[in-house]
């Protein structure tokens, strides 16, 4: 591999050189510039934006106003979106939820630590005996 006078690389693989015109970068119209006989578009827009950019960092102002445009303002207006769908102003309320609700657990814990799976559900005696006159009285 070799360099050439300015820099750049020639290697005997096409992929990997690519020419500095033809990288990507700036690929838009330029309208105030001159097109010199022999000069490629990609050069003379490379040229002019170097000039500009060394223009900028030797003078010390901005070229950013001070006063801000309306339209940068424009985000305080708008309203507010929760994103992800999550509230954030109530993750502490819904995760001491969570853990209040989570407490009742240790009571189905025998005593090993396991959890003892339930496959039916126990209706209390006394709701049993409404049950049944609730559902006599609505056949009669």
């Amino acid at each position: 591999m070799t360099f050439r006078g300015n820099g750049t690389l020639i290697t005997h693989n096409n992929t990997t050189y690519i020419p500095s015109s033809l990288m990507p970068g700036y690929c838009g119209h330029i309208p105030t510039t001159k097109f010199l006989y022999g000069e490629t578009f990609g050069n003379s827009s490379l040229k002019y934006l170097q000039n500009t950019r060394s223009a900028m960092m030797a003078s010390s102002k901005s070229s950013y106003s001070s006063v801000p445009l309306s339209s940068q303002t424009q985000d305080s207006i708008l309203p507010y979106w929760v994103r992800y769908n999550i509230d954030f102003k109530r993750q502490k309320e819904i995760k001491d939820f969570n853990m209040l609700s989570q407490n009742h657990r240790e009571n189905y814990k025998d005593k090993t630590g396991t959890v003892q799976p339930v496959n039916y559900f126990v209706l209390p005696e006394k709701e049993k005996r409404e049950l049944r006159r609730s559902l006599q009285s609505e056949f009669n």
